[in-house]
């Protein structure tokens, strides 16, 4: 035991200060620690549960000599390490105490350890943590195209900030719900937080957002399933009825009328998201703005002519003449969607396809010459009819002399003309009659 008290002194010296291997040595004795694996807690320390010394004094000393203590990593990071940076809170111990049950040795009479060992092998490995994470939404409710804020938590976060997910390796995916433009989820310590808009789907009833961990973190796991949380989502009313009632008066020109008070007023009292048990009174906004549109009154002017509903007016053609026996028809345009053109009247009469050309641009429409022969001369009403509204102007049918002169009938009392029609036939008879009274009397 002599020669063991005098070495153990030489290898305390050994073991604190690392001097060289001695001759006695056996050529495979190295430093070694076994240390526990385990998940991710934040910090670099492991258990050290058994260890050897390469500076033990014989060969029995390294096999049954061995020790616990407290190992650091290089880093909290999860990963596998194959070297323990420091190892501290050395106690030496006997590794195996039932294969020596009749000569148990305190090896802390025989070494005095040190208070850190560096760089000792190992093999060890920090599996990622499985992630306690916590979702929540600003609001439990909400209207579609509202926006709602979302929070995502990693409640084990261990202190270490460090360590957790960057935003990008946190995974959301929505449904009936997508990220406002020109955000993106931000994280501040072991929070992560986005804002989102609720769809305006008049069928989406809830917006579902679905959170787990993306497989590249360095330090949590993903889970088996995401977290999910929802937002009830009131549908909205449906606006395609005002939309299109304010397109109509939008493509209107306000100089054209006598008073767009009453348009501009409806379009401005549409209130909008409203959900959809209110649709009555979205529906009452776009009735409110086509009963405007409809009470326009054109300003009168040489262009436009006649009178009109649902803003059109007559672009070329108003109140036109044509001669009788004329080879061409008489052609007037109105500003009218010709996708609404349904047909024409001729005061007040509807009047057959067959008698009438109508293109596109906007609504061009040219009455046959043949039909206008058929009127009778003067002034007549012409109206083009469209789904949503209608426009009207005169157009006369005048006669046609020698010369190809055109002779508009004359307006007003005609009495006088009928009376000068019976002195001109009498005097014409009378004539006649002193001819052939004078003939007589020479043949006698």
């Amino acid at each position: 035991m002599k020669k063991r008290s005098v070495l153990a002194l030489i290898i305390s010296v050994i073991l604190v200060f690392g001097a060289a291997p001695m001759a006695v040595f056996a050529a495979e004795q190295f430093n070694s620690a076994t240390a526990v694996s385990r998940p991710y807690d934040g910090t670099a320390t492991v258990e050290v549960t058994d260890m050897y010394f390469a500076q033990a004094v014989s060969e029995e000393d390294y096999t049954r000599m061995s020790a616990t203590g407290t190992g650091t990593l290089a880093s909290p990071d999860a990963g596998h390490y194959d070297v323990l940076d420091e190892i501290t809170n050395i106690t030496l111990k006997e590794r195996d105490p039932s294969l020596y049950p009749d000569n148990p040795v305190n090896w802390a009479d025989w070494y005095v350890t040190p208070d850190r060992m560096e760089n000792i092998p190992t093999d060890v490995t920090i599996t990622k943590a499985e992630p306690v994470l916590t979702v929540a939404a600003s609001e439990v409710s909400a209207q579609g195209g509202q926006e709602i804020t979302l929070t995502v938590t990693i409640e084990n976060h261990f202190d270490y900030p460090a360590g957790l997910p960057t935003a990008d390796q946190i995974s959301v995916s929505a449904t009936n719900a997508a990220l406002k433009d020109g955000t993106s989820l931000v994280q501040d310590g072991n929070k992560y937080t986005a804002v989102y808009v609720l769809a305006k789907n008049t069928l989406a009833q809830q917006a579902v957002f679905s959170v787990n961990v993306a497989g590249d973190a360095v330090n949590y796991a993903a889970l088996s399933q995401d977290i999910v949380t929802t937002v009830d989502v009131s549908a909205l009313a449906d606006y395609t009825a005002v939309d299109e009632a304010i397109a109509k008066a939008e493509a209107l020109n306000k100089d054209d009328y006598v008073d767009f008070t009453a348009v501009d007023s409806a379009v401005a009292a549409v209130v909008r998201d409203l959900d959809s048990s209110r649709q009555t009174e979205v529906n009452a906004m776009a009735q409110a703005i086509e009963n405007a549109i409809a009470g326009l009154q054109l300003k009168q002017n040489d262009t436009t002519g006649g009178t009109a509903t649902g803003g059109y007016q007559i672009t070329a053609g108003a109140d036109g003449v044509w001669a009788q026996n004329s080879a061409d028809g008489l052609t007037i345009t109105s500003n009218g969607d010709f996708a609404k053109f349904t047909g024409i009247k001729v005061d007040g009469a509807d009047v057959a396809a067959e008698h009438y050309t109508a293109v596109s641009g906007s609504t061009v429409v040219t009455l046959n010459a043949a039909y206008l022969q058929t009127l009778t001369q003067g002034t007549h009403t012409f109206t083009m009819v469209f789904t949503d509204g209608e426009v009207s102007t005169n157009f006369t049918v005048a006669a046609q002399v020698a010369g190809n002169t055109m002779v508009a009938p004359q307006t007003g009392d005609n009495s006088n003309a009928v009376m000068w029609i019976v002195i001109a036939v009498a005097a014409a008879g009378a004539m006649a009659g002193a001819v052939v009274f004078t003939k007589k009397k020479k043949a006698e």
